[in-house]
């Protein structure tokens, strides 16, 4: 700890004073990482994100990558300012260390799960959250593949070399779903929010980004984690998401909507693909070890968006 400060004093924090460091261990166990906030003067300004494994140190390269990636495609685009800054990666102490740059905002889980004021609270995330998916998925127009090799060789990756499903084969088959950049975990947890401007102040953590990736299972993810906030990972949350009315399913109904007036989807065809979203959901499961309620409840909703999907409330 004392050398990863030091180096941080010595290469990013010249000029600040009375550094203080707090830190953050993560909820994905020796798989994931442990992040250290160094405050100078009571204000956060650098942030260090510390590999436990060998493996985690992989991850980091690769989140370093796509953030310099990410920001290429973005430059000089609205949407440049929202992607977290890579400062440096470095190995310390045979640690992997990321050091990227402060972002101010509230993190999208915290501002959730505050009971004042939780329904125009939701609204206003996944309005601000599905406007920045939709933006950053317009911007990064000319890197949309939707042959259907381009499509099976992703789908692949997420069903595990099984045989495709035939909720995979419609994807495949029809011309108006593409892959294309995509974050791949972009979930509150990940997205600081500015309350004083009301806009998406950062999105964090592109470990999982991919060039060839599912946009619709990014917009997926924002509805259903946002949903598992409000109402916890239970039967409750699927039903009020997808088939039960009520001002929750009307907000998710109006979200799904848009994305797919904007890449001219049909919204039926939709329904159809949507369970790829649990398959890539499960996946992250099985790889951060999750294997408890988080596993059981991406699981239960496959079964409910493969069985249930002529009553799904769009």
């Amino acid at each position: 700890m004392n050398h990863l400060t030091e180096y941080a004093k010595r290469h990013f924090l010249k000029e600040a004073s009375n550094v203080e460091v707090a830190v953050y261990s993560g909820s994905k166990g020796e798989e994931g990482f442990i992040t250290l906030f160094f405050f100078s003067d009571g204000k956060p300004i650098l942030v260090a994100k510390v590999a436990r494994t060998r493996r985690g140190l992989e991850r980091l390269r690769h989140e370093y990558t796509s953030l310099r990636q990410v920001s290429r495609l973005l430059r000089r685009s609205q949407l440049e300012p929202t992607i977290d800054t890579p400062l440096d990666l470095v190995e310390l102490d045979g640690l992997g260390v990321l050091f990227k740059e402060n972002k101010d905002g509230i993190l999208g889980s915290k501002y959730l799960r505050s009971l004042f004021l939780r329904k125009r609270k939701t609204e206003r995330f996944l309005y601000l959250s599905i406007d920045w998916l939709i933006n950053f998925t317009k911007q990064t127009q000319e890197l949309h593949l939707n042959s259907p090799d381009a499509k099976q060789r992703a789908i692949q990756d997420l069903v595990a070399g099984k045989a495709l499903p035939n909720y995979a084969r419609v994807f495949i088959e029809n011309s108006s779903f593409f892959v294309a950049p995509t974050h791949g975990e972009l979930l509150p947890a990940n997205i600081l929010i500015d309350q004083r401007r009301q806009q998406v102040r950062c999105i964090l953590d592109f470990e999982n980004f991919r060039m060839d990736g599912l946009p619709i299972a990014d917009l997926m993810g924002l509805i259903i984690s946002s949903g598992t906030l409000v109402f916890s990972r239970n039967e409750t949350a699927i039903d009020s998401m997808f088939l039960q009315k009520g001002w929750f399913l009307s907000l998710c109904s109006d979200c799904i909507k848009k994305f797919c007036r904007e890449f001219s989807v049909d919204t039926q065809a939709f329904k159809e693909v949507m369970p790829l979203y649990s398959d890539r959901a499960i996946g992250l499961c099985l790889k951060w070890n999750k294997k408890g309620k988080s596993l059981q409840f991406h699981q239960r909703l496959k079964r409910i968006l493969i069985g249930k999907k002529n009553d799904i409330l769009i």
